[in-house]
């Protein structure tokens, strides 16, 4: 059974917003605690929770637990013992942090880049299994826009009220691998869900041994999400959780690390559960999210306003996209930090055919381009994930059933523009690549995928790659259309090809300039667009029609305005 199945059952820790409060396994009766010292936060002499009791103070804080005991027991104790944690029944917490994103970088490999920085308040009520993130984001990465919305969760559907999109926009009702995406992280974010899960089905959680973490000694509980085991390294002496250690899809890198770290456990203003004061969560060892909790309520009274749905909303549950959003929950937390939320599995293909044998293939947020030659077919751009690129491959055995694939062109390496490629190199398609990209290229089709399979998971093979060296070019040769892959010195991927189709005058880029009939077309940072003028003026000695990853197809006379209208 997968997660989103167990979700739609309310059982298991990734898709179960909570688990209801059940009773599990008594631990050890608890004894009389010594006197506690004249002043002391704890009351002298208390009588312990079930479970053994620390020595001298709150469980979870100084307490040093009985070293024979099961490392569930120990975090148990850890985390307050287990009546507390099982007498939660609502939290409201606000934070304050970062998010950041990987593989936008300007050189493959960079550092990940701040993506925005927030305020939030989380409302979960896990007797109703309902969850309320309230956010004040600034997208730093696009120059600052603020973005103010909330994303609402009760059972098994969620949605978005508010604007979460740059552009505008608002997801509205939430697909279910935002969803998906949402639990898993606020799982990882407190780990209580965890426990919780493992106290209500024991047979889930085992003792996985000791490991080193930062130079120190854990045991580990190991605790099966359906998908890959989630580690929690639990102290030996206190029961506290250091972190959580599993691993998830990254679309483009595949099987990857993701780590929670947690630290500064404390009670909050009451006898109940601890929580960690900051929490930060790591992908393949680059800081996605980090957080700082400014307070925690526990068992406060909430609103019964709190989790209504907007007038209209009618969101439905997709076990698809919730095992999708589950495996890969990262990539769609940075994309919605980012302020472009990318949720919906784009595996539609809406082709155009904007000259003989030139075809613009849409159907979502990323294009490509196909030209048709004598031999064969070349693409240009296999965005997003696996699955848009299998969904390309299948479009071209339909569309031109007596002609193989001879290539496809990669523009550069954003993830968000090269995950598609591993389908076309299952398919035995040579790619055509930067020579700063092919290192990057190599280590992500040799990848193993075991968290979310492909293609090439099941069936490695050693890919083709041709290089276009700096400042060079690299053509396919044919007597109607050939194609060029140069290479563009820009500012934003150092890496870049654009493509050129000189049979039929259209130039292929992405990222630097976004063509749009109905607005006229725009560039993040105007130099971009600057580059692709100079370019086809100086290089290729033509106005070629501009075809984009992103937008449309338009004119050379748009572009040519807009650069105009930049640098006047």
């Amino acid at each position: 059974m997968s997660p989103a199945q167990k979700g739609t059952q309310a059982v298991g820790f990734g898709f179960l917003l909570v688990v209801a409060a059940c009773e599990g396994p008594a631990g050890p009766a608890g004894v009389q605690g010594p006197a506690g010292t004249a002043g002391s936060p704890g009351p002298a002499g208390s009588e312990g929770p079930a479970g053994p009791n620390g020595q001298n103070g709150q469980d979870g804080l100084d307490a040093v637990v009985d070293p024979t005991l099961p490392t569930l027991d120990k975090a148990l104790i850890g985390i307050g013992g287990q009546p507390a944690l099982e007498a939660l029944d609502t939290v409201v917490l606000t934070a304050s942090g970062s998010r950041w994103v990987d593989g936008e970088g300007y050189e493959p490999g960079s550092p990940s880049l701040l993506a925005s920085t927030f305020d939030v308040t989380v409302t979960n009520d896990l007797t109703a299994s309902a969850l309320k993130y309230e956010w004040e984001r600034v997208t730093t990465y696009f120059g600052g826009v603020p973005l103010s919305y909330d994303e609402v969760i009760v059972g098994d559907v969620g949605v978005v009220a508010g604007v979460d999109s740059v552009f505008g926009f608002s997801t509205g009702d939430m697909p279910s691998s935002r969803w998906a995406a949402i639990n898993k992280q606020n799982a990882l974010l407190n780990p209580h869900r965890i426990l919780r899960d493992a106290l209500a089905d024991p047979s889930i959680a085992t003792e996985a041994g000791l490991r080193l973490h930062d130079g120190v000694l854990y045991e580990i509980l190991q605790v099966d999400d359906g998908f890959f085991p989630l580690d929690l390294y639990v102290s030996p002496t206190t029961g506290q959780i250091a972190k959580v250690a599993t691993m998830e899809n990254h679309h483009l890198m595949r099987d990857v690390p993701l780590e929670a770290l947690y630290a500064g456990w404390q009670v909050w203003g009451t006898l109940g559960p601890l929580f960690p004061s900051e929490v930060s969560l790591s992908v393949d060892g680059e800081l996605f999210h980090a957080e700082t909790r400014s307070s925690i309520a526990v068992n406060p009274v909430l609103a019964p306003t709190t989790f209504v749905f907007p007038p209209g909303s009618a969101p439905v549950f997709d076990t698809t996209l919730a095992d999708f959003g589950y495996a890969s929950s990262q990539f769609h937390q940075a994309t919605a930090g980012l302020g472009l939320p990318s949720d919906l599995l784009q595996t539609f293909v809406a082709a155009t055919e904007i000259a003989p044998g030139v075809w613009f293939l849409g159907g979502g947020s990323h294009n490509s381009m196909a030209i048709e030659q004598a031999d064969g077919v070349v693409f240009t751009e296999a965005p997003l994930y696996p699955e848009r690129g299998q969904a390309l491959v299948e479009w071209a055995k339909q569309q031109f059933p007596t002609k193989p694939v001879i290539a496809v062109i990669a523009t550069h390496h954003h993830f968000d523009h090269a995950a598609g490629l591993r389908a076309f190199v299952a398919a035995g398609v040579p790619i055509v690549t930067s020579t700063h990209n092919e290192s990057l290229l190599r280590e992500a089709f040799r990848a193993p995928s075991a968290v979310w399979p492909d293609a090439l998971h099941f069936d490695p093979i050693e890919p083709i790659l041709a290089v276009v060296e700096d400042n060079g070019k690299l053509t396919l040769n044919d007597p109607v259309n050939p194609v060029t892959a140069w290479h563009l010195p820009n500012a934003h991927a150092n890496d870049m090809l654009v493509i050129y189709a000189e049979g039929t005058n259209h130039l292929f880029n992405s990222d630097l300039w976004v063509p749009d009939p109905v607005t006229g077309g725009f560039a993040i940072d105007p130099t971009w667009a600057l580059a692709v003028r100079d370019f086809a003026e100086n290089r290729i000695g033509a106005n070629p029609i501009q075809v984009g990853g992103h937008g449309g197809v338009d004119t050379w006379e748009a572009l040519d305005a807009y650069v105009d209208a930049m640098f006047p």
